[in-house]
C-alpha cells in the first residue's frame, strides 16, 4: 500500500463525519428544538392519563387558538406543574389526537397559550398581559416561547422524582388548574 493510499483511507472517515456534521446542520432548526424526546412524551401522556384534571378551555383561547368544538368538548384532561420560580406549566393532549394544548402563566408577564401538532409542531399561539385581552402571537415570538416552555417540561421530565424509583415520569409538583 502506499502512502498517498494511506492518507486517503484516513481522510475518507474524517470527511464522512464532517458530512454527518454537516447533515445536522441542515435539518429545520425548528424541527429539532420544539419536539419533546418520543420517551418523555409518553412518559408524559401517562402522567396525565393517571394523575391529569378534566378541565374545560376558555371560549377566548380556543376561539384564538381556532380550536375545533371536538378538540375541547367536552373537556381535555391536564396536568400542571409550577417551577422554582413560580412559573406555572400545562400540557393536554386535545381530543381526537389531533394535538397539544400546553400553557405558561407567569404572575408578572401574564398567560401564554399553545396549540401544537401531533408531532409538537407549533400550530398557533397567544398571550395576553396581566390584565388585559389575550392576543395572537407572530410566528416568530410564538416559535421561541414555545421553545423555552418544552425545554421546561423536558427539564422537569428528565430530573428525577424523590421517591419514584420505578417511574421517572412522576410530577412531584401536580396541581390542579384553577376552576
Amino acid at each position: 500500500m502506499s502512502m498517498n493510499h494511506g492518507l486517503l483511507a484516513c481522510r475518507q472517515p474524517v470527511f464522512a463525519v464532517a458530512l454527518v456534521a454537516m447533515a445536522c446542520v441542515w435539518v429545520p432548526a425548528q424541527a429539532l428544538e420544539q419536539a419533546f424526546p418520543p420517551l418523555q412524551l409518553e412518559g408524559l401522556l401517562k402522567v396525565v392519563d393517571r394523575q391529569g384534571t378534566r378541565t374545560t378551555l376558555p371560549p377566548a383561547v380556543v376561539s384564538l387558538l381556532q380550536l375545533q368544538p371536538a378538540q375541547t368538548t367536552p373537556d381535555i384532561k391536564l396536568v400542571a406543574f409550577i417551577d422554582k420560580e413560580g412559573v406555572k406549566h400545562g400540557f393536554a393532549p386535545l381530543n381526537g389526537a389531533t394535538g397539544y394544548f400546553m400553557f405558561r402563566k407567569e404572575v408578572d408577564r401574564g398567560h401564554s397559550v399553545y396549540y401544537v401538532d401531533p408531532k409538537m409542531h407549533l400550530v398557533r399561539a397567544a398571550h395576553s398581559f396581566v390584565n388585559q385581552q389575550m392576543i395572537a402571537l407572530p410566528e416568530a415570538e410564538a416559535s421561541n416561547e414555545l421553545k423555552k416552555e418544552i425545554e421546561s417540561w423536558v427539564a422537569v421530565l428528565s430530573a428525577p422524582a424523590p421517591g419514584a424509583v420505578h417511574s421517572p415520569f412522576e410530577l412531584p409538583q401536580i396541581s390542579r388548574p384553577p376552576q
